[in-house]
């Protein structure tokens, strides 16, 4: 315990946590493809994983590959319509003298035709000091110039998504028979992300999560401005459903949260010793605690579904 308690003081703050389970994503703004929504799982590279990796952050993943690694970064960027040059893709450039990426590892000749098929016609690729990326291919970024974690400065301020992008940036390295060039190994603390895979949501069930919160918002906006007295009953009740459906979220949010931490108290527990019997009860307890979650999140959303049956009759 000791040593893993001297290893991670040295690891950087950036490398701590392990990520299990799925995590679902939803963007403020959209991929270059136009999608919001992702569910990515532990140890997976699906298609959700390229597409998020391959056609949206590729520069999370490179940064993190580089960080862990030491490979060179290298830049794909394409000419526009207007003659100038635009960044296209990054990854990095293995030891090998090949091109490693969500999609795998490649010749660079191959990465090369992969955008000049999808209609660049002129291609060139860079070699860039991940201490200058910010700037020669990410703009806007000035704050970051010249900082080697640049990547993980852009997260959105997430620690969750730092511990996704080194999970996954692993994944690829070990897959691909470079697990031997890793500087750092995964090791568990309280950064730890894992998520309930009964609390896993699909993109359509994202969008439809979506278009309800909308659908309360609405309702409560119209509650707000049609004023108390002259509020009809049905009207009046609306708003109260409306209001009802709103504070289950704000539950539903929290049972979510407590759902994680309960499951990651109990592996932080496990993991000091299983040969106490009260440290054995307490992971149990919160093992206890994380089903009850569950099942109370299942009624959260049985009863919105009532709430909002009954207020969908009202409105006809």
């Amino acid at each position: 315990m000791a040593a893993m308690d001297a290893y991670q003081a040295m690891v950087p703050r950036e490398f701590r946590g392990r990520f299990r389970g799925s995590m679902d994503l939803q963007l403020e703004n959209p991929t270059p493809e136009g999608r919001k929504f992702f569910t990515l799982t532990s140890g997976d590279i699906d298609y959700d994983a390229e597409a998020f990796f391959g056609r949206g952050y590729c520069h999370w993943l490179a940064g993190a590959i580089h960080s862990l690694t030491g490979f060179e970064l290298i830049t794909y960027d394409y000419r526009s319509a207007e003659g100038s040059w635009a960044p296209a893709h990054t990854a990095v450039k293995t030891p090998n003298g090949t091109v490693l990426d969500i999609f795998g590892d490649h010749h660079p000749s191959e990465v090369v035709r992969r955008y000049e098929q999808n209609g660049h016609f002129e291609v060139r690729t860079r070699c860039i000091p991940t201490e200058r990326f910010c700037g020669e291919v990410i703009t806007g970024a000035d704050e970051n110039r010249g900082d080697p974690m640049w990547w993980a400065k852009g997260m959105f301020g997430r620690q969750d998504f730092l511990v996704l992008v080194t999970h996954f940036a692993r994944v690829l390295l070990v897959k691909h028979g470079y697990g031997s060039y890793l500087r750092y190994e995964e090791t568990p603390s309280a950064a730890d992300v894992r998520t309930a895979p009964d609390l896993v949501r699909s993109e359509r069930e994202w969008r439809e999560q979506q278009e309800k919160e909308n659908r309360i918002k609405r309702w409560s906006e119209r509650a707000a401005t049609a004023g108390g007295s002259g509020m009809s009953l049905t009207e009046q009740a609306r708003a109260q459903l409306a209001q009802s459906m709103e504070k289950a979220e704000y539950i539903r949010g929290a049972l979510r949260q407590a759902t994680l931490d309960s499951e990651g108290n109990a592996e932080l527990i496990s993991q000091v010793s299983d040969e106490s019997q009260s440290l054995v009860e307490a992971a149990g307890y919160y093992r206890q605690i994380n089903q009850q979650l569950i099942e109370l999140h299942g009624l959260i959303d049985r009863a919105t579904e009532l709430t909002e049956s009954y207020s969908m009759q009202l409105a006809a």
